[in-house]
């Protein structure tokens, strides 16, 4: 009984072994990095239209409009009247390896933009992280399924960003008009200015910190925390803070009750399960 059990164990680990091998195998054969790079020098772009599969984006200042890719899917760009199009879509024909497990591949694109405002600015992507620094433009969407938002330096309007599972981070920027939504993640602003803006989240905290003044913001979360701070002493607002089971602590001393002067710029926070902290 003893000889059977280590024989049928010794089979167990050689075939276990093998299956380990394969995998990696094939995972090196089929997942091999592509490299796709260009540089346009004379351009008069004003859209950016990105469509990503499994790519982490990511969007910075430079000197000329250049795009460069790492990654193992199909990839397209073009530019056609002022509107640069790129495309990331998986070659059905290619053998595709998903079901491997420690998968080390992931998709990297840069885009490199020239310093200008732009008429519409639009990223994608199924599961990836986005990253915008030193942009400007008049509309934007960033969207992803799974995945982290952020914006560094950027000056936008009429700007959206949205993930399933993730965050959205803002630093250092000012925004229009500006929709944060997330269904599980946080949401975090730091030494931004916010107009005419929105945040939410089912499930996540909200912190806004050293917020700059003439800010209107509506914040919500159904499970979660909201904190808002304030640069320098916050004027002419009006608070309008519910918790259904939690506590709203006004800190900041600059308000008299839920206002500071005529309340002209309006602070909404709202959570069902949490606090509201006004720092």
């Amino acid at each position: 009984m003893k000889k059977l059990f280590l024989s049928g164990l010794g089979i167990f680990l050689i075939f276990g072994i093998l299956g380990t091998i394969l995998w990696f195998t094939v995972n090196n054969k089929y997942e091999k990095q592509e490299t796709y790079e260009k540089i346009y020098k004379n351009n008069q772009v004003e859209q950016v239209i990105v469509n990503g599969q499994n790519t982490n984006v990511e969007v910075k200042k430079g000197k000329y409009l250049s795009i460069k890719y790492n990654g193992n899917q199909d990839v397209n760009a073009s530019i056609e009247n002022n509107l640069l199009h790129f495309t990331e879509r998986e070659n059905k024909y290619k053998f595709n390896a998903n079901f491997i497990p420690f998968r080390k591949t992931i998709n990297h694109l840069v885009i490199t933009l020239p310093p200008k405002n732009y008429e519409s600015f639009n990223i994608t992507t199924n599961t990836g992280n986005i990253s915008v620094r030193d942009a400007k433009s008049n509309n934007s969407n960033m969207i992803t399924d799974t995945g982290d938002i952020v914006y560094q330096n950027v000056n936008l309007k009429h700007a959206k960003a949205m993930t399933d599972l993730g965050s959205v981070k803002v630093k250092h920027s000012d925004l229009t008009e500006f929709t944060g939504e997330i269904k599980t993640g946080n949401i975090s602003v730091d030494k931004s200015s916010l107009v005419n803006s929105e945040m939410i989240t089912s499930l996540g905290n909200i912190n806004i910190s050293q917020l700059k003044n003439e800010c209107d913001i509506k914040s919500s979360t159904e499970d979660g925390d909201i904190s808002i701070s304030y640069m320098n002493p916050p004027k002419n607002t009006l608070l309008q803070l519910q918790s259904e089971s939690g506590n709203t602590k006004i800190e900041n001393k600059a308000f008299n009750g839920e206002k500071v002067g005529k309340g002209k710029h309006v602070i909404e926070s709202y959570t069902d399960n949490g606090d509201i902290y006004i720092k």
